[in-house]
C-alpha cells in the first residue's frame, strides 16, 4: 500500500518536472526564433530526457499508486484507466516527436522544427497543465 508521504512526494516531483518541462518549452521556442543552433541542440537532447524520466514516473509510480487507492468499482477508476490509457499513447507521440530531431541541427532543420513545434507544443502545453 503506498502511503501517504510517499505519494505527496511523488506528485511534488511529478508537478515540477511539470514546471521545468514548460520552462524548456518556452526556452525551445525562443532558440528556435533566434536560430540558436546550439541551444536548440541542449534542449531538444534536455527535454526528450526529461519527458522519458517523467513518462516512466508516471507508469511505474504515479497511476499504479492511483489506482491501487481507488476502489475497483468506483467510476473514478475507469476514468483513470482511460486517462492513463490516453497518457501512453501521447508519451509515444512525444518520445515519436522527438526522436525525428535527433542528429545535427542545421539551420534548415531548426526552420522544419519550428514549423512542427508550433504544432506539437500546444499538445504538450494542454498535457502538463
Amino acid at each position: 500500500m503506498t502511503d501517504l508521504a510517499s505519494f505527496t512526494a511523488l506528485v511534488e516531483t511529478l508537478g515540477t518536472q511539470h514546471r521545468e518541462m514548460v520552462k524548456d518549452a518556452g526556452r525551445l521556442k525562443q532558440a528556435l526564433e533566434s536560430r540558436d543552433l546550439t541551444a536548440v541542440r541542449q534542449l531538444i537532447d534536455r527535454m526528450t530526457h526529461m519527458l522519458a524520466v517523467h513518462f516512466q514516473l508516471e507508469q511505474d509510480s504515479f497511476y499504479p499508486a492511483v489506482l491501487e487507492i481507488t476502489n475497483p468499482n468506483d467510476t473514478a477508476r475507469e476514468t483513470i484507466s482511460l486517462f492513463h490509457s490516453n497518457l501512453v499513447r501521447l508519451a509515444e507521440g512525444t518520445k515519436a516527436f522527438f526522436e525525428r530531431w535527433e542528429g545535427p541541427m542545421t539551420g534548415d532543420r531548426v526552420a522544419a522544427l519550428e514549423i512542427a513545434w508550433a504544432s506539437q507544443s500546444p499538445i504538450l502545453a494542454a498535457r502538463l497543465r
